[in-house]
Formats: C-alpha cells, sequence, structure tokens
C-alpha cells in the first residue's frame, strides 16, 4: 500500500505516517484496520461509508469515512477497466478529486477534518476490483470545543 496524504493550499493535513506509528498514535493503526475492512467490490454502495469510532485514547477524531475506488466508481470518465491498464493516470484522478470529497464531507456534516489522503493499493495487496481507498478522520465540532477547554 502506498499513502498519499491530503494536501490543502500546499500543506499536508494530517500526521507523517512514519513518525505517528509510535505508541501515542491511534492514526496508522486504525487507518490499516479500516482499510482492511474495506470490501474488495465493484458496488459503489458497498465501498464507501462512515466508520464510528466508539473511544480513542488521544481524543483526536470521532469517526473515519471510506470510499473506495473501483471501475464502478470511474464510469464515464474514460479510463480502461482494471484489467486493461491506466493505473497510473487514474490514480492521479483519484487522487485529484480526494481533497474535494474530503472538504464536502467536512462541510455536508459540519466536522473538522483531522487528517485525510488517499491509500493506493499495490499488486501485492491482492485486491482484485479496488484501486484504492481515499479516508478522512474526522471530529465533530461539539468534540472540538470540549477539547479546546
Amino acid at each position: 500500500m502506498k499513502i498519499w496524504l491530503l494536501e490543502q493550499h500546499g500543506r499536508e493535513i494530517g500526521p507523517d505516517f512514519e513518525e505517528e506509528a509510535g505508541e501515542t498514535s491511534t492514526i496508522a493503526p486504525a487507518l490499516l484496520k479500516a482499510v482492511k475492512g474495506v470490501p474488495d467490490t465493484k458496488k459503489p454502495s458497498r465501498i464507501n461509508y462512515w466508520v464510528p469510532v466508539r473511544w480513542v485514547p488521544d481524543g483526536l477524531y470521532d469517526r473515519i469515512y471510506l470510499e473506495g475506488w473501483s471501475d464502478e466508481c470511474l464510469a464515464g470518465t474514460g479510463f480502461l477497466s482494471i484489467e486493461e491498464g491506466g493505473w497510473d493516470e487514474k490514480i492521479d484522478y483519484i487522487k485529484d478529486l480526494t481533497p474535494g470529497i474530503l472538504f464536502t464531507k467536512e462541510r455536508e456534516r459540519d466536522l473538522e477534518l483531522i487528517a485525510g489522503g488517499f491509500i493506493e493499493f499495490e499488486d501485492e495487496d491482492y485486491y482484485s476490483h479496488l484501486y484504492g481507498v481515499t479516508y478522512g478522520f474526522y471530529k465533530s465540532r461539539e468534540m472540538t470545543k470540549d477539547h479546546r477547554r
């Protein structure tokens, strides 16, 4: 897997996963666990969803948004199927769409985006239908206000 961090106005949003993988961070392990739970299917309705988080010791976030990417998600774009190639062009296209998707979710649900990006699957990940997953860690505005006190 390749992890791409979301950039907003030239600055990365979210942790450096190499540094954050220590004992105090919950983002990297939570991300890997959530992404492994995304089903390897072509159906967009089964690969785009929210994961509620009941308890996080560092209080950084309370939900994760996951949006898997398959050929059906790219329908109408003119790209070839996963079997036919064009992988790099599709990944670039998805990475370009990711910030807008995550910021739209933030506005629609009145949440604060804590970290986000895109995870690209590679051959060794053994996915038949998925190119990768757009992910976003969010915190409710109420949780943000309580955390700042």
